[in-house]
């Protein structure tokens, strides 16, 4: 009996070994064979009123060797359902931890299993739901568990190795797969589910036993001992597995999880440089040019969904530089400019929209610069829509030209972004 136990530890402890490795399996009906792959994976919730972040994990499980599934089958599911987000919802849970976004507000995540029971057949009955991990379930002790997660390019940082204490965003990019054993119980199905967040395992083997098993050491993260949370393994005691749990370090390590995925609000700065120009026609055949330099701070919030909204100033550091028939009193200048700034953010980068707030000193008509084409179109108090094109993972920029002409006079503005989001 003691030997069956241990085997239980071993189980769970080699399964999270192949958990977070990016190498294909041989599930049957996987959507990988049948070419479908919904671009859903574990769901994530916009931050609600409260700041609570509701997140939704969705396991579809075939019971291998039930071709027909009875009603004491999909009872026996949704009692471990029951006893899994009993679990993640008990005492020591998600919510008595608090993420601090971006932002600075306080986040809470509210974490959800579902689990739908899937009969081991080829029928219509069989097929996952779009978008859901898709967990082969089986009831031998003698089977290791583990999640797959498919992430080439962790892979490729790792000279092409999968690393399984490794944190992923994938399985917030779509459907993931796996083989869960029963007899794990409910907690070793809940550390599954961490990796369905995306979380790596806090262990590492080192050496065998005196049975040839691997023996599960306890990871160091950042100088923390990871002993005893919910991605470590956990030691036996009267037979039973032991509660693992919850810390801040494990609740940050989700929020920025969200963060790289696109599921929370991201906030963005960055500098404009502009060299402003304008030129002057008048009615009897003279004209004028002037010319300035702007640089521009700029800082503003993306929303998950990816409305934009923030704020910035323009402030004048050259010229401005004028030549032609113009009267000096034309050319006194606006220093500073306040914006707004909304828009969007999409999957290449950025749509922004500048707006005009204040001028300070107040603008002259007649020595409006180049640089209101950034906040204007000369006849509205915002200006364009600004494409910014993504340059990395966390950045964005490039040259953005504007311009418009009031009469006969031309503004127009050559515009350098260069935009980074602000890490947690």
């Amino acid at each position: 009996m003691a030997r069956a136990l241990r085997r239980v530890l071993v189980v769970v402890a080699v399964a999270a070994v192949a958990s977070s490795v990016s190498y294909a399996t041989d599930a049957p009906r996987s959507r990988r064979e049948t070419g479908q792959s919904p671009p859903n994976g574990t769901q994530v919730g916009a931050p609600d009123a409260n700041g609570v972040v509701h997140i939704t994990v969705p396991v579809d499980l075939t019971l291998v060797g039930k071709s027909t599934l009875t009603d004491a089958d999909r009872a026996r599911i949704r009692g471990r359902e029951y006893e899994m987000n009993n679990a993640i919802g008990g005492l020591e849970n998600f919510s008595n931890y608090k993420y601090k976004a971006c932002d600075g507000n306080s986040l809470t995540f509210d974490v959800k299993v579902k689990l739908t029971a899937l009969p081991d057949s080829d029928g219509p009955e069989a097929v996952p739901g779009e978008g859901h991990h898709f967990i082969q379930m089986v009831d031998d002790p003698e089977q290791y568990t583990f999640t797959n997660i498919y992430d080439p390019d962790k892979m490729a940082a790792n000279g092409g190795q999968g690393d399984s204490t490794i944190d992923s965003t994938k399985p917030y990019d779509g459907w993931t797969d796996g083989t869960w054993e029963w007899n794990v119980g409910y907690w070793g199905w809940v550390h599954e589910v961490g990796h369905l967040l995306g979380l790596g395992d806090d262990y590492v083997f080192k050496g065998t036993d005196e049975n040839g098993d691997p023996i599960p050491v306890p990871l160091i993260r950042d100088g923390s001992n990871r002993q005893g949370t919910l991605m470590d393994t956990a030691p036996l005691r009267w037979g039973v597995r032991v509660h693992l749990g919850y810390d801040q370090e494990l609740i940050d390590r989700v929020g920025k999880l969200l963060d790289k995925a696109g599921k929370l609000p991201s906030c963005w700065q960055g500098t404009i440089e502009s060299d402003s120009h304008r030129t002057y026609v008048y009615s009897d055949g003279g004209g004028a040019q002037c010319d300035d330099h702007w640089h521009g701070e700029i800082a503003f919030v993306a929303k998950a969904g990816g409305t934009v909204t923030g704020k910035g100033k323009l402030t004048l550091t050259s010229g401005p530089t004028c030549s032609g028939q113009i009267d000096p009193a034309y050319i006194v200048p606006t220093r500073e400019i306040d914006f707004s700034v909304s828009g969007n953010k999409q999957k290449a980068g950025f749509i922004l929209v500048l707006g005009e707030l204040a001028f300070r000193p107040p603008v002259p008509a007649a020595s409006w610069a180049g640089i209101t084409t950034l906040v204007s179109t000369g006849l509205t108090a915002s200006g364009p829509p600004l494409t910014i094109p993504n340059t990395g993972p966390c950045t964005a920029g490039g040259t953005v030209a504007t311009s418009y002409t009031i009469n006969s006079d031309t503004f127009t503005a050559s515009n350098v972004f260069a935009l980074k989001c602000k890490g947690n």
